[in-house]
């Protein structure tokens, strides 16, 4: 499971590079950190190839309790309940699941 969404990185656009979460932690306090590796395909994640870029972002806590199923997506499927939230960032516009 990833995303799949353009990134430009070193004065070069990668299409469709594979956004793949990579650590998702919830605090009370902190509220919800996901950590988004992104590299240039599924295959070069799959190959252990280094990332070309690491994306670390943050929603507060309201974000992650008010989502419509009253936070219970969180326990059954926590990354996809990540991608989820993801997609509802400015930068995720756009993005589609692979």
């Amino acid at each position: 499971m990833a995303l799949a969404k353009d990134i430009t990185k070193y004065g070069t656009t990668f299409v469709d590079a594979y956004h793949r979460v990579n650590v998702i932690s919830a605090d009370t306090l902190a509220g919800f950190t996901i950590i988004v590796d992104v590299y240039f395909s599924e295959a070069a994640s799959d190959n252990g190839e280094q990332a070309l870029d690491s994306k670390t972002h943050k929603l507060d806590w309201v974000s992650f309790v008010d989502d419509g199923l009253g936070g219970h997506a969180t326990y059954e499927n926590p990354i996809q309940f990540a991608y989820g939230l993801l997609k509802t960032l400015p930068e995720y516009t756009g993005a589609t699941d692979v």
